[in-house]
């Protein structure tokens, strides 16, 4: 009887220690090297942004006079230029940033461009627009430089993440009435033991929600890891590299000023409500390195691994309905395109 309480006394204390949260990786159940396919219509030199709406091609390139260029991706050719770089009329003096999703009631041929010289976002009708030869502007907000680029969460409130000595906060902010929304969502973004091991390099770079509203994917620069939360900021589970908290490097980076020994890993996220694909840069800061793709799903079963046979910027684009990845090659000056074979959306 002792013997049977003994071990039932151990079990418990066992069950309190498990982490039911963290689920570890360590291999894909499929893994496959993709060579890209240079995009030569496109004549963008420094494409920092994309978006595909139907058959058209959105890019934006700092580098061109011209800030948005549209082509038609069937027939491969040009269809126009917005927003040339100045101060005037139709003109902007910073790249804007393309917010690849529109909220709820605005139609499929409008999208959301964040102008950060003025601090507005305009809802952009691109039909008009490519017939005008001109921006098309339906309808601008006000929003304050500190929300640029954030995610709808409704019609009118868009939600960005915000780092501060305790952690994580998603605040909100109305476009309707211009103002911030009280009562910002604190996150519990990371364990003890793990930012204590890892100091200054173990904080989320980039909390992006998914498309379907239903969570929010939380990633670190510098370690193979996704911290996954419902929506409203509550900790679901941790998607965790099974060698050393997914990080290249043992020892603690307290400061910036070690920006030279940290590894450059999960860099941004691209969502369906199926899958995540996650970019992995493979590299040391200031140095070069392959770029793979990690795709999990919710659960967080590691499905697929590409490893590419270059360096990508991190702001790519996946067009789900073609499976097919853009994004930028900074060292070769060339957009590419990747098919993931397989990679699917499920609805």
């Amino acid at each position: 009887m002792k013997k049977l309480i003994f071990i039932i006394f151990v079990l418990f204390l066992f069950s309190q220690c498990r982490n039911d949260e963290t689920v570890f990786f360590s291999s894909f159940s499929n893994e496959e090297k993709l060579i890209g396919k240079p995009i030569d219509w496109v004549a963008n030199n420094k494409a920092m942004d994309f978006f595909i709406i139907d058959s058209l091609l959105l890019i934006a390139d700092d580098a061109d006079e011209f800030y948005i260029s549209i082509y038609d991706l069937n027939r491969k050719q040009l269809l126009c230029k917005l927003f040339r770089k100045g101060k005037g009329p139709n003109e902007l003096f910073y790249q804007p940033w393309l917010v690849c999703e529109a909220p709820q009631g605005v139609a499929t041929d409008k999208i959301i461009v964040d102008d950060r010289g003025r601090e507005e976002r305009y809802i952009l009708d691109i039909k008009g627009s490519i017939l005008a030869k001109e921006p098309i502007i339906t309808k601008k907000y006000h929003i304050p430089s500190l929300f640029i680029g954030g995610h709808y969460v409704n019609d009118s409130i868009v939600i960005k993440s915000f780092s501060d000595e305790n952690g994580y906060t998603l605040k909100y902010y109305n476009l309707e009435n211009s103002h911030e929304v009280d009562n910002p969502n604190h996150l519990n973004y990371i364990e003890n033991k793990f930012i204590k091991k890892y100091g200054w390099s173990a904080k989320m770079t980039k909390i992006i929600p998914s498309p379907d509203k239903k969570y929010l994917v939380g990633l670190f620069y510098h370690h193979k890891r996704l911290n996954l939360y419902s929506h409203e900021g509550k900790l679901l589970k941790i998607f965790q590299d099974k060698k050393s908290y997914g990080t290249m490097f043992s020892q603690s980076i307290q400061s910036a000023r070690d920006l030279d020994k940290l590894p450059i890993l999960f860099s941004n996220c691209l969502l369906s409500e199926d899958y995540m694909i996650v970019i992995c840069e493979n590299r040391l800061s200031r140095e070069t390195g392959l770029t793979s793709l990690y795709v999990f799903d919710y659960l967080g079963n590691p499905l697929y691994k590409y490893d590419l046979d270059r360096h990508i910027f991190s702001e790519c684009f996946f067009d789900w309905s073609s499976s097919t990845l853009y994004a930028f090659d900074i060292y070769n000056f060339e957009i590419v395109s990747y098919y993931l074979d397989g990679l699917k959306r499920k609805n």
